[in-house]
């Protein structure tokens, strides 16, 4: 099973994300560019991902838990880290060992090796998962 951060870095078109993709239940993306930022959205799988104009490949891939971005279903692939859908955020910041780098009422942000983790709660509880390298 290809892991949310394996697609950081590589081509919003290549082998990894359609692997990726195929794993999800092969669901369709649409491509659509905003000012130069391409976005991949595969609504049917929970997924969002952002590909920047600098030809370095996705930099950014968002998961949504189910209702939690209009249009999109529920995320059901592994999230980064071994975080769960539905996570309190007491819960999520035992598991992760450490205070996050960065919280707000809302969200919590933590700059790993290879990637920032970004949490959303909504009634504190894990709603939406962002990986990016866009630091």
């Amino acid at each position: 099973m290809t892991m949310p951060h394996e697609v950081l870095g590589t081509p919003y078109d290549g082998q990894v994300v359609q692997r990726f993709l195929a794993e999800q239940g092969g669901v369709e993306a649409d491509i659509e560019d905003m000012d130069g930022e391409l976005y991949v959205d595969a609504l049917a799988a929970g997924l969002c991902m952002i590909a920047q104009p600098n030809g370095h490949g996705l930099d950014t891939v968002i998961m949504y838990a189910e209702g939690e971005e209009e249009g999109y279903s529920a995320y059901e692939g592994p999230l980064p880290e071994g975080l769960q859908m539905g996570m309190s955020r007491s819960a999520i910041n035992a598991h992760m060992g450490r205070a996050p780098d960065f919280s707000s009422p809302k969200h919590d942000s933590w700059d790993l090796q290879h990637f920032r983790l970004v949490v959303h709660y909504r009634g504190g509880i894990l709603k939406e998962v962002a990986i990016t390298t866009d630091r």
